[in-house]
């Protein structure tokens, strides 16, 4: 049953959500608190079809140093040749992360830890009576320094290495299930870009040997 599943998509989405879970907080320079709101996009086109994910999130961020975060995550799968194979991918991630900023340190350092959960739906698993759900946990080590910082414009360049263990299980209307699960180790490194309470980040990760790339835009709030 694994085969008729887009298991690849699936550790996209869960991973792009662990990327944007410890990224929120290097926009903040002070120890006060925000509100900081996210979303990012991504497709691509495969021989067979076409996928595309995206991520909203919403994190607070405590003292400029610990977060917590909520994501929105969903995905698709449109098959070229035949509809019947398309896929639908829905569910939520959570996380938090710690971050270590001092001055006299040549770079900032930030720890966090994720939660995902994931459901698909397609035409194709309701005739057969199949549900198809994942989850994901992950750990992450970020590091990044700030090297300009003007009123209204500062860059921070960033790297980070994320773990991250993917589950799948199937389940048919007779009770009998299947589970596979996907280990990862990604390295990723980009640009956070903030205008005055606005940022843009362009992100490139690795993963076995292929690159992904990504863009996430937001909003920070203070409170």
């Amino acid at each position: 049953m694994k085969n008729l599943i887009n298991f690849s998509l699936i550790c996209k989405i869960i991973t792009l959500s662990f990327l944007s879970i410890s990224l929120p907080s290097m926009y903040v320079n002070d120890t006060n608190d925000y509100i900081i709101v996210s979303g990012s996009f991504e497709s691509e086109n495969k021989p067979s079809g076409s996928t595309s994910q995206i991520i909203g999130g919403v994190s607070y961020v405590f003292g400029g140093n610990f977060t917590t975060e909520i994501q929105i995550l969903s995905g698709s799968y449109s098959d070229d040749d035949d509809s019947y194979m398309d896929e639908d991918i829905g569910g939520y991630g959570l996380g938090m992360t710690y971050d270590i900023k001092d001055s006299s340190n040549p770079v900032n350092f930030s720890f966090g830890v994720a939660y995902a959960a994931l459901e698909v739906n397609a035409d194709y698993l309701d005739d057969a009576q199949i549900t198809a759900k994942s989850t994901g946990t992950g750990l992450g080590l970020k590091l990044y320094k700030n090297i300009i910082k003007r009123q209204k414009l500062e860059l921070t360049p960033y790297v980070a290495l994320t773990s991250v263990n993917t589950l799948l299980k199937l389940e048919d209307s007779y009770g009998n299930s299947f589970e596979d699960d996907d280990q990862s180790s990604i390295i990723s490194f980009g640009l956070g870009m903030k205008f005055d309470n606005f940022f843009i980040r362009p992100n490139i990760s690795i993963n076995d040997g292929e690159s992904d790339f990504d863009i996430t835009f937001g909003i920070i709030l203070p409170q």
